[in-house]
């Protein structure tokens, strides 16, 4: 369901309409040329039953497009009509190619003195490498680009965002009514607003981490090793209690800290190994040796724990804080719908 079609040969946007001019366009449209961008075919000018406006396929044209939720085409129009107000020249399903040919399509392209940002909305899950690979296709485009997620769906996105491939939570979304930004006590059309308006920077505020340690010998190539089992940040701790928690607590243990940085530190990796014995099934993630790779099951890591004959210790880690809003923006005179 795009916002965009072609008009007699130019751009039209469902969000520039009034409801007045989108019901006498929808009465003369037949007298125009309206074509989808997207394959050229016959386009028809719809209103949903919650009030958005949209353009549609005319029945029976064949597309390869993927169809769209409600709830993406509704969050778009939210985001599209914030940056057309701010004079910003915006564009829904703009289709872009980067320097070495490859092809990307942009939910909200904003255009304005020089400056180019893309809006991604992503409410359907996927992988996180997605989204990266997406962005840099846009960095190669000279394009930065925000993305908003479900906050429901990307649960860990703050441990993701980061200034580079900056990403922000929206909470679940009730069809004709602004959605809030999770963490930002905002109502989407203003969080774009000051996103686009520079008021939302990136902030890091270092957190220091403690990753505790046990000193132990990898079983296959006994080298010494010092085996991961929890963190702790401030007063809050995290540490294995049982074999099924230890695979708990490794898992977000990913979330703020690398393999990479965990070898920089001294430690073991964390892996998946999801038939190894001494793993709980279904609880996969145990230490990996950090000098030949070994899978380290959680049944003996708590064993040795809980006798007490191993050295323990902690190995400091710092980690950046996501993003956030230093400035709250005023509030747009918008209304509760898009249109």
């Amino acid at each position: 369901m795009p916002l965009r079609a072609i008009l007699n040969g130019g751009a039209t946007h469902a969000f520039d309409y009034t409801i007045e001019a989108w019901d006498a366009f929808k009465r003369k449209y037949k007298l125009e040329s309206l074509l989808m961008p997207c394959c050229g075919c016959p386009a028809v000018p719809k209103t949903s039953k919650h009030g958005a406006f949209f353009f549609s396929h005319k029945a029976g044209a064949e597309c390869s497009s993927a169809p769209e939720s409600s709830e993406h085409i509704y969050l778009k129009s939210v985001v599209a009509k914030a940056s057309s107000v701010q004079g910003w020249r915006t564009t829904t399903e703009y289709r872009g190619r980067t320097p070495e040919g490859e092809d990307w399509i942009a939910d909200v392209l904003c255009q304005k003195a020089g400056a180019t940002v893309a809006i991604e909305i992503q409410l359907s899950s996927i992988p996180y490498d997605e989204i990266i690979a997406r962005t840099e296709r846009y960095a190669r485009s000279r394009v930065r680009v925000a993305w908003l997620v479900d906050s429901g769906k990307f649960k860990d996105w703050e441990q993701k965002s980061n200034k580079k491939t900056p990403i922000f939570g929206v909470n679940k979304i009730k069809l004709g009514e602004i959605p809030l930004m999770a963490k930002f006590l905002l109502a989407a059309d203003n969080f774009v607003y000051a996103l686009l308006s520079k008021e939302v920077k990136w902030k890091e505020e270092p957190w220091e981490y403690s990753i505790f340690y046990l000193s132990d010998i990898c079983w296959k190539c006994k080298n010494p090793v010092k085996q991961v089992y929890g963190s702790a940040i401030d007063v809050y701790e995290d540490s294995v209690k049982t074999v099924p928690n230890a695979s708990t607590v490794l898992s977000k243990l990913k979330k703020f800290i690398s393999n990479e940085e965990l070898r920089e530190l001294g430690l073991n990796t964390i892996g998946k190994h999801e038939n190894l014995k001494g793993n709980a099934p279904g609880f996969p993630y145990c230490n990996e040796c950090a000098y030949c790779g070994a899978p380290q099951n959680n049944h003996y890591l708590l064993k040795h724990l809980q006798d007490g004959g191993r050295t323990t210790g902690e190995a400091m880690f710092t980690s950046p804080r996501a993003p956030m809003a230093t400035q709250i923006p005023p509030p747009m005179a918008t209304s509760n719908s898009p249109t």
